[in-house]
């Protein structure tokens, strides 16, 4: 069996072998939603350490009622504990119901849980005591089996156990970290491989081993049998002036693609210097079949070589219909947009972005009348963008002509595509968004810095006039930047064109750069593309902090454009001059429901903290508005929330600076592969000093 772990030469075997693709369900490592389940008394769900028929604790213990110990049952560690601090401190409670004085002690089996409290002492009859805990998540785990500790009671005189409850960190969920890390790629019985190599092929070879390769990509790809599970593989370490040009193959199915993938043991990609053309394209014309079907392209590098800013410049524009497509492990450099996926006359579905690197795509304005784009989406159903690095994208501050616009973006997934996942990344830089997402999906831990506008979700409005749903939970976002002199920004998150949704556990902080500053903004008013999106409705804000952003929340709209909006537990904290939440109509704080919140401005006056149809209110004022008894005004305390990705940088050994970040993220590959730099790793250190 061949995974892709494999560089050295590919051979094929002789039994029929199914192509294994990532794994459908283990779509990460930890999985993180801290979920109270009680344990029933089997085998199976005994705690660690403690076999059934234990002995019952001293003076009756659980089994007797006399001491007890609550919560009851254990903690699952799931989706969201990763991104929710309150979720990964449980408390235990333990309480002495017997006449006589308890002497106890408590102790973790795991260093990632840490007793906070007092982990030992004497109780009086009818005393209890709180025994606060800390989860701190481990950087890995078993993708197979769970991590597990244990929290035991015991009564010190005695030695008995009065109680365990175990914490289990379950492995396989959908957020941090990978799908199952890198696609495996299994040859058929019937699978022919085509070696090609700049270096030492020849054309006049039959191109069927590694000792006899093609020399030009072009002759290799005419041995390729559409409808075939064929491989063609460029060596490692050479360099092309071709592309792989206009694509007309197909695989045979989803479990077995044709696969563009790479040979040998050299570290860098195979590098495709294509000067002005497409890297790969696939449209209709030229004896191209329906559709593109079962397609898998890995390990390449592509850069424009003689690019600069005029005209059509793709490195991978996916145009023909199909189904079944997967990017992985490619580097797109220097394109106008580097990737388009946008089917004509048809649709995608199926198409998988990971773990590459897309830079710097630029387009001189005036020569063109177009926008650059690292990543356009138009027209696909089922679109996965995991773990990739976008820097830079949209625009290009050497290259006259060529700044930043409000229309040019790191990734634009437009209107009119449907299950849309966005996860993991690494979003930096981008001449407007970071991301923008007018369909709606999911936008899952990803790390964005210095853009414009960080997200938006939602915008525009055909095809979908009923509004988009949202899911934006424990994405990092830090610092803005403006478009231009012109164009002041620094918008953290865009809500807008939404039908229902979550906005929560985002940790949104510390912007410097830019100078009209806003950390999240319910846009109901915005008009879309053939007329008014339907506004914001159904929306909860939970659990985000919102940390010295400068502007704060703004609500836009009318009492018809804003519907429904919990806002709660959040953190609103500022150390400018700004409004903590603004209204701009004084209505619209009816559609508001909120509660536990900390609210707090280092140098505003207090009666001007909030701003309801531009007058300036105090916080209890807002709070009287929106019916909230329970928010508090209060400077939070955190542990280190300057926390940067400077800092971060030199923890892994780099220098601390933002810039040696970024070029040391540009650097992942399968052979230079450092988990140390995936966004949901760095994610991890800004959110622990939260």
């Amino acid at each position: 069996m061949l995974s892709h772990r494999d560089l050295s030469c590919p051979t094929l075997v002789s039994t029929p072998l199914v192509p294994a693709r990532r794994p459908i369900l283990r779509d990460s490592k930890l999985a993180l939603l801290l979920a109270l389940g009680l344990c029933v008394a089997s085998a199976g769900c005994m705690p660690s350490g403690q076999a059934q028929g234990n002995p019952p604790a001293a003076g009756g213990g659980e089994s007797g009622g006399s001491v007890k110990i609550t919560p009851t049952g254990d903690f699952r560690i799931s989706a969201q504990d990763e991104f929710d601090p309150a979720s990964l401190h449980p408390t235990y409670t333990l309480a002495n119901g017997t006449s006589a004085p308890l002497s106890w002690f408590a102790r973790s089996s795991q260093p990632w849980l840490t007793l906070d409290g007092p982990e030992s002492g004497v109780l009086a009859p009818g005393e209890s005591i709180e025994v606060p805990a800390t989860v701190v998540l481990p950087d890995t785990a078993s993708e197979d089996k769970a991590t597990v500790a244990d929290v035991v009671f015991r009564d010190k005189a005695a030695g008995t156990i009065l109680g365990t409850r175990v914490v289990t960190i379950d492995s396989g969920f959908e957020t941090l970290g990978s799908s199952g890390g890198w696609t495996t790629f299994t040859p058929s019985t019937d699978t022919r491989t085509v070696y090609v190599s700049s270096s030492i092929g020849d054309d006049m070879n039959d191109g069927l081993s590694a000792t006899r390769p093609k020399r030009t990509i072009a002759a290799g790809v005419t041995l390729l049998r559409h409808g075939f599970p064929d491989w063609l593989l460029l060596k490692r370490g050479d360099v092309w002036h071709e592309s792989l040009g206009q694509w007309r193959k197909s695989g045979r199915g989803p479990d077995e693609p044709m696969v563009v993938w790479t040979y040998g043991s050299a570290p860098a990609r195979p590098l495709l210097r294509t000067g002005t053309q497409p890297g790969i394209r696939t449209n209709g014309g030229a004896g191209s079949p329906a559709t593109i079907d079962c397609l898998a392209v890995a390990g390449l590098h592509f850069q424009a070589s003689s690019y600069t800013g005029g005209g059509d410049c793709f490195g991978a524009q996916m145009l023909q219909p199909g189904a079944h497509l997967l990017i992985e492990d490619c580097k797109f450099e220097g394109y106008g947009t580097n990737l388009v996926l946008q089917g004509f006359g048809g649709r995608l579905s199926d198409v998988s972005i990971r773990r590459s690197v897309v830079v710097d795509a630029y387009i001189v304005h005036a020569m063109t009348g177009a926008h650059a784009e690292g990543l356009y989406a138009y027209g696909v159903d089922g679109l996965l963008i995991e773990e990739n690095v976008f820097d830079h994208n949209g625009w290009s501050e050497t290259v006259p002509g060529a700044g930043a616009d409000m229309f040019s973006h790191n990734i634009y997934i437009d209107n009119g595509n449907t299950g849309v996942r966005v996860r993991g990344n690494l979003i930096a830089n981008g001449s407007s968004h970071g991301l923008q997402l007018r369909c709606g999906g999911a936008v899952v831990n990803n790390l964005f810095v210095r853009n414009s506008i960080a997200l938006l979700v939602g915008g525009g409005n055909n095809p979908e006039p009923g509004g988009v749903s949202a899911d934006v939970r424990g994405n990092v976002i830090l610092d803005g930047k403006n478009i231009d002199a012109s164009n002041p920004r620094g918008w953290g998150i865009v809500i807008s064109n939404i039908s229902s949704g979550s906005v929560s556990f985002n940790v949104v902080a510390n912007n410097e750069l830019g100078t009209q500053p806003t950390v999240l903004v319910l846009d109901g008013d915005d008009v879309g593309d053939t007329g008014p999106g339907v506004g914001v409705h159904d929306l909860s804000i939970l659990g985000n902090i919102f940390y010295h952003w400068g502007g704060g929340m703004y609500v836009e709209g009318s009492t018809a454009q804003i519907t429904n909006v919990e806002f709660s537990r959040n953190d609103l904290q500022n150390a400018q001059p700004w409004p903590l939440i603004s209204h701009n109509v004084a209505a619209t704080t009816g559609a508001i429901r909120a509660g536990e919140n900390r609210f707090y401005n280092q140098v505003s006056p207090s009666n001007s903290w909030t701003e309801i149809a531009n007058i300036p209110h105090t916080i209890d004022y807002w709070k009287a508005q929106v019916g909230d008894t329970s928010s508090v005004t209060e400077r939070a305390i955190y542990a280190e929330p300057d926390r940067s990705l400077a800092s971060y940088n030199g923890l892994q050994g780099g220098s601390p600076d933002l810039p040696a970040f970024l070029a040391e993220s540009r650097l992942q590959s399968f052979t230079h592969w450092r988990p140390g730099y995936l966004a949901s790793s760095a994610n991890r250190y800004i959110r622990r000093g939260f």
